[in-house]
């Protein structure tokens, strides 16, 4: 019973992990790609 749980408790945390990847990626590219935009305006109006 005890390993069943420790198997549900491992893959549980290797599923929070790769949604908090994700969601890091997600936004990381998000604000990566405002900045580019910013950056691409700025240069734009110089």
């Amino acid at each position: 019973m005890q390993t069943l749980v420790g198997v549900w408790q491992t893959q549980a945390t290797i599923c929070f992990v790769q949604q908090l990847a994700q969601y890091i990626c997600k936004r990381f590219k998000w604000e990566w790609e405002v900045f580019n935009q910013l950056g691409a305006e700025t240069s734009e109006n110089d």
